[in-house]
């Protein structure tokens, strides 16, 4: 194959009088070489692949954002490397976001119908101007206030005590997440995530607002 190669090129130039004479330079010499190389390597269908992206192995954490008594509690953190305990830092690629979940218990005695979570993504270091950080909203159930027709495509939920419910970050919300960061400026890959819990609601019409204390919202 070489030596097709290497005698196809030898013809090529050799087509090319004119343009031979004036080559004078070794290195003009060698880039028209390799241009008819390239060209070659097309025809026999040897085709030039992209480079891949390389993603960078560095050390991730998620870390706790919510109040303590919240009343469901952070079983483990699952990404596509495994699992881990919250505040636990693992070795992992730029991509770890893409399926990342937080797996919940209902520690309560009651039935859960809404849960609204989320991930805040601090900062970072070396940012020459430091906007406020995003934060992507993640809904689970229906919410008691919203709009009867906002709910037509929302699955319920009745999170019975025990029970486990995974937070995630789903294959459609990962672009999209992504895409956000970059156009907040966010200059270096992602290595730490908050999680926080925001509102949880019961089915017998109490709740866990953030902005609440537990003992309060559980009629204790």
């Amino acid at each position: 194959m070489k030596h097709r190669i290497h005698r196809a090129a030898s013809i090529f130039l050799s087509g090319l009088p004119t343009l031979r004479a004036n080559i004078t330079q070794p290195f003009v010499r060698l880039s028209l070489t390799s241009i008819c190389l390239v060209t070659l390597l097309q025809g026999f269908g040897i085709a030039q692949q992209p480079s891949s992206g390389i993603m960078n192995e560095e050390e991730r954490v998620v870390e706790n954002l919510s109040r303590k008594l919240a009343p469901l509690r952070v079983k483990v953190i699952k990404t596509k490397k495994g699992e881990f305990l919250l505040g636990q830092k693992f070795i992992d690629k730029d991509d770890w976001l893409q399926g990342l979940s937080v797996v919940l218990e209902n520690t309560s005695d009651k039935t859960i119908t809404y849960i609204g979570a989320g991930f805040l993504f601090p900062r970072q270091e070396g940012e020459v101007r430091k906007p406020p950080p995003f934060y992507k909203s993640l809904f689970y159930g229906h919410h008691p206030d919203a709009p009867t027709e906002s709910l037509l495509n929302v699955q319920p939920l009745a999170l019975k005590a025990g029970e486990r419910i995974a937070v995630t970050l789903s294959d459609s919300d990962y672009p999209e997440v992504m895409a956000l960061l970059k156009e907040l400026e966010y200059i270096h890959s992602i290595k730490t995530v908050k999680f926080s819990l925001q509102e949880i609601y019961f089915d017998d019409g109490t709740g866990w607002p953030a902005r609440t204390p537990f003992r309060t919202a559980m009629g204790k």
